[in-house]
């Protein structure tokens, strides 16, 4: 009986672990389903380090008007509020500390602050080797958005707010 456990136990682990990535999986395929579309204008970044490999670094307009704000002595993490402009393009309207209250219009963004940086969505755009060019005309994000400001990025666009593929 003794020797049982260890294996019912690592039985337990495991499914446990798959529970727990299934639920991850299901959230993210909801955010795909229900989040609201919103476009983040990615910041100018270095061209030696634009692409690394098979992945572009990301970096966006949205997050160094955080750091601008926010107080360098004790930078926290927090939600941006951000409003859609005449291109659907996400522009700052005010920091605070859970998604609501906000308007209508209004969409919440989850930002973490790391080492004095701000970080939101995902740093990286991941695509397949010897596809760089494509990408390298990317000029906006594309999320989509929870309640919760939680975001998923789907894609990106070039300049005219056209899908690169």
């Amino acid at each position: 009986m003794m020797r049982r456990w260890p294996l019912l136990l690592a039985l337990l682990g495991a499914v446990l672990v798959l529970v727990l990535y299934n639920g991850a999986v299901l959230d993210k395929e909801r955010l795909l389903r229900d989040g609201r579309l919103l476009r983040l204008e990615l910041a100018p970044r270095d061209p030696r380090a634009l692409l690394t490999g098979d992945y572009m670094a990301l970096n966006y307009t949205l997050a160094r008007a955080l750091e601008a704000r926010l107080d360098k002595a004790a930078p926290q993490d927090g939600i941006a509020i951000v409003r859609p402009d005449a291109r659907g393009v996400a522009q700052l309207q005010r920091v605070q500390r859970a998604p609501v209250p906000r308007a209508d219009d209004e969409l919440p963004v989850r930002f973490r602050v790391r080492g004095h940086q701000v970080r939101i969505g995902t740093n990286a755009w991941y695509f397949e080797e010897g596809s760089a060019k494509t990408w390298e005309r990317a000029r906006f994000g594309v999320f989509r958005v929870d309640a919760d400001g939680e975001l998923l990025l789907t894609g990106l666009l070039d300049e005219a707010l056209q899908p690169l593929h």
